[in-house]
């Protein structure tokens, strides 16, 4: 199969732009949060800030732009976090009671009641702000939770479902074990990998409904059986991202598959309007936004001029309000970033003007890089 790569062009910044930085400082440690706005085009502007500064991973967003992931504490353990910015960064570890042999554990999902599931130390936990651990062992290590409370996860090696109502179900597997569950969306729709043998090395990305069970998704190979793929990330509509060897790729309500076009890119996320985020390489590369408007845009390509942010990438989400969070640094030191649009394009440089922080973005006649997204449907 012939790879297509993602395709430069340039494009100058309408003149003149004029763009605002603020910067608030965080109260606490080493940095400083930074709201800048960063301009894409007329339809996509975002402001820019660290939403706190610890070194973290995330992990999920809900609609509501809740966080939640896990974190190098300063005794050097990995715990599981929520951030919200009402009351910001909470450490979920400190609820439970815990051995001194493993200290450590990670939240994997937040839904839009603010429920997260995840695990620390011997415990598989559903957890929320308000309530506390509301169940601390749960019968399935649990992946991802919906606007439901439906909680998908895994258990002896197949995929599992529970629910406070239905209790647990064991759904299978493609014939092998199953990878740690990916996403599971509002109608029941659970995406995945598993090794589709027990002897095989092969593992193939899944969907999986009440109608029609557990669903082999395939990938990009020459053979169907000789191929690797993961889902990652479901919307709404069914809609699907993951990726296939090296290839980012996604797979349509009809469940068939498209290279996106980005080898070594891995989509992590996708929302209901079809904005997908991820990094590109794969992993820790550096983060991408794919707008059916815009195409493939490498985000750190806009930053503004004289920027303090230096890197966006990790593990990426994004959300139905368009918000987008991962790992970033900001005056060289690692954060957690969130990107929120602003709403009316130009309002914002207005309220900055009116504070006397505005500048131009670019000089004239310099071009910012813009990224077209090539698949077999453009």
């Amino acid at each position: 199969m012939k790879t297509l790569l993602p395709q430069r062009n340039w494009k100058k910044v309408p003149d003149p732009f004029i763009v605002g930085i603020a910067f608030i400082v965080v109260i606490g440690t080493n940095i400083a949060q930074a709201n800048e706005i960063i301009y894409i085009n007329d339809n996509l502007q975002y402001e820019i800030t660290s939403a706190f500064d610890e070194i973290g991973v995330v992990h999920g967003i809900n609609d509501n732009g809740a966080i939640v992931g896990s974190y190098l504490s300063e005794r050097q353990e990995i715990r599981p976090y929520y951030w919200d910015s009402a009351d910001g960064f909470i450490d979920i570890g400190n609820d439970f009671e815990t051995s001194d042999q493993q200290d450590w554990g990670e939240a994997y999902g937040v839904n839009r009641n603010g429920e997260v599931v995840g695990f620390y130390d011997s415990h598989q936990f559903l957890w929320s702000k308000t309530a506390g651990v509301i169940n601390e062992s749960l019968p399935l290590y649990p992946g991802a939770i919906n606007n439901h409370g439906v909680i998908a996860g895994m258990k002896d090696g197949q995929l599992a479902t529970w629910d406070s109502t239905n209790g647990l179900d064991l759904l299978g597997n493609l014939g092998g074990d199953i990878y740690p569950i990916a996403d599971i969306n509002d109608n029941g729709r659970i995406v995945g990998a598993s090794y589709i043998s027990i002897r095989e090395m092969y593992h193939h990305a899944f969907i999986w409904d009440e109608i029609s069970g557990m669903q082999d998704l395939g990938g990009i190979s020459l053979t169907f059986e000789n191929t690797t793929s993961i889902a990652l990330a479901i919307n709404s509509t069914d809609n699907i991202v993951g990726k296939s060897w090296h290839y980012g790729v996604r797979w349509n309500e009809a469940k068939e598959i498209f290279d996106m076009g980005i080898e070594l890119g891995e989509p992590t996320d996708i929302n209901d309007i079809g904005q997908i985020v991820g990094t590109l390489p794969g992993g820790y590369g550096d983060a991408f936004l794919i707008d059916q408007e815009s195409g493939l845009l490498i985000l750190e390509d806009y930053f503004p001029k004289n920027s303090l942010w230096s890197y966006l990438g990790g593990e990426i989400h994004i959300n139905n309000a368009g918000q987008i969070v991962g790992t970033g640094t900001y005056n060289d030191q690692p954060c957690v970033f969130m990107m929120t649009p602003v709403p009316e394009p130009g309002m914002s440089v207005l309220l900055l003007l009116g504070s006397g922080l505005a500048w131009r973005r670019r000089g004239k006649g310099m071009a910012t890089k813009k990224h077209k997204w090539v698949n077999g449907e453009r």
